[in-house]
């Protein structure tokens, strides 16, 4: 409980959470030093310096879809997280960075195909194995498809680069 108040203090505050990203955990960040990843018409991202687009804070909402993708990636071995994330998704998507609106559409996206693949996976189960030892063995895949999208997801937050393809069904 005390890791989730953390992240939320984090998300909520976000000049607090890139003092502690600079002061604590080591970051190559800072606000006069943060790069901002504008989309070319080509759909590449290309780096920029800070103060670019006239003054737009592309780091507003970055804290938010970083925490929420180490939650996503804490789900499978805490289950409350799962929940916790898409909560920071929905609330922090609506004051964020135009950039950042790819990440939350992938997080959530991975949050409603992960609830909807696990009544899918009963089905099948019940009516073609007539055993629950399918949902044994599915469910930890279902698990890694959650944790290798969070990490794929998390590492183009932390480049500060876009979702190319946020509806994506795959990895």
């Amino acid at each position: 409980m005390i890791t989730f108040m953390l992240f939320v203090y984090m998300a909520t505050f976000n000049n607090y959470a890139v003092y502690v990203c600079i002061n604590i955990w080591g970051c190559d960040m800072s606000e006069n030093q943060a790069a901002e990843a504008v989309v070319a018409e080509s759909g590449q991202a290309q780096v920029t310096p800070s103060g670019a687009d006239k003054g737009a804070d592309v780091n507003n909402g970055r804290t938010g879809v970083l925490v929420a993708y180490a939650l996503y990636a804490l789900s499978p071995f805490f289950l409350i997280t799962y929940f916790f994330s898409i909560i920071i998704t929905l609330v922090s998507r609506g004051s964020a960075h135009e950039m950042w609106k790819s990440h939350h559409q992938y997080q959530i996206r991975t949050f409603v195909i992960s609830i909807a693949a696990i009544p899918i996976l009963f089905l099948i189960a019940v009516a073609v194995f007539n055993d629950f030892k399918f949902m044994i063995y599915t469910t930890p895949i279902l698990g890694a498809w959650v944790v290798i999208r969070s990490i794929k997801g998390g590492m183009r937050a932390f480049d500060r680069q876009p979702i190319l393809k946020p509806k994506t069904f795959l990895i």
